[in-house]
């Protein structure tokens, strides 16, 4: 018999998302979005002479924007699903998401990233870290549910299953 490791999320299991949450994905947002634009402001831009540990570069100047405005609403009715902390690094994804598309839309160069790491050849924004811590925390919980729920029923090093008694024909 095979056993099933995933198991459906009931609409019982299934936390409803409270406006403080919502409240708290678009303080994240806002907080990004005044990153970038003290970066814009304050930073030097990149180039040879200038190569970090702050300077400035834009990207994601052509994108489909309806497309990139539906991912926030759907990834804040995947959080309902979530509990604890992978329900909050998720809004924390939320927010930081919706920053990068705000920014997308208030510079016309496109999403200033700001923070360089020269050694990865990587450059990035507060939204991009935001996003990538988050993303790392909701991953490793889903993984820890499913370990979970794999091992929920199965007995523990030194235990003995106990044979179960099966009634005879009568």
């Amino acid at each position: 018999m095979r056993r099933r490791i995933l198991l459906p999320v009931s609409a019982v299991d299934r936390a409803p998302i409270e406006p403080s949450e919502v409240g708290f994905a678009v303080v994240v947002a806002a907080c990004c979005v005044a990153a970038n634009a003290l970066a814009v402001a304050y930073v030097e831009p990149l180039s040879v002479d200038h190569l970090g540990p702050l300077a400035l570069s834009h990207h994601h100047v052509h994108r489909p924007l309806l497309l990139l405005l539906l991912i926030p609403p759907v990834l804040l009715l995947l959080s309902s699903a979530l509990r604890g902390v992978s329900r909050t690094a998720l809004l924390v994804f939320v927010g930081a998401a919706s920053a990068n598309i705000a920014s997308m839309v208030l510079w016309s160069a496109g999403v200033p990233d700001y923070v360089v790491f020269r050694r990865l050849d990587v450059i990035a924004n507060l939204s991009d870290l935001l996003m990538i811590a988050s993303a790392s925390v909701v991953s490793a919980s889903i993984l820890h549910a499913l370990w979970r729920r794999y091992h929920a029923g199965r007995p523990s090093a030194g235990t003995r299953r106990t044979p179960t008694s099966h009634p005879g024909p009568s």
